[in-house]
């Protein structure tokens, strides 16, 4: 928008000068020469405000800090996913342990994203009067890979 606004206060200046010339020039003598000079002006003018606008393309062409962007809102999804994701499994893990009868005061899921965005359980961590009982139920539901922290007190 600044660069028509540019572009229309540059034509109206030429103009003027235009007009000017052409009120004190010679009769006739340099009609040419003074027709080739206002034209070589009046491109000038607007010309000038578009070679402006294609110096300054650099900063649109910039992608850098699109890039950036790019990545916190992809890291900032992969967290929430991870966050939701662990919320999902306690709420399953708790209703498995409840119906097996094994209370449980405290459960909690630690996940990670691997290098191949593939989203991994590091650990869970079950508070429980029956912490035995717990540990052997979980472990028969998410295998002996994953690390189960089970103690009858925090």
């Amino acid at each position: 928008m600044d660069s028509v606004k540019e572009m229309v206060l540059s034509i109206c200046a030429v103009s003027l000068v235009i007009g000017i010339v052409n009120t004190i020039k010679p009769s006739g003598k340099f009609d040419r020469q003074l027709g080739i000079i206002t034209a070589c002006l009046m491109l000038a003018g607007v010309l000038a405000p578009v070679y402006d606008g294609l110096q300054n393309i650099d900063d649109y062409t910039d992608t850098s800090q699109a890039e950036e962007n790019a990545a916190a809102l992809a890291g900032a999804a992969d967290e929430e996913v991870v966050r939701m994701a662990e919320e999902e499994l306690e709420t399953a893990l708790k209703r498995s342990l409840a119906d097996k009868g094994i209370p449980s005061s405290r459960l909690e899921v630690e996940m990670n994203t691997c290098d191949d965005t593939s989203i991994d359980i590091s650990s869970v961590t079950v508070v429980s009067t029956r912490h035995d009982e717990a540990e052997t139920e979980l472990r028969s539901l998410l295998g002996e890979e994953v690390k189960i922290y089970a103690s009858s007190n925090y």
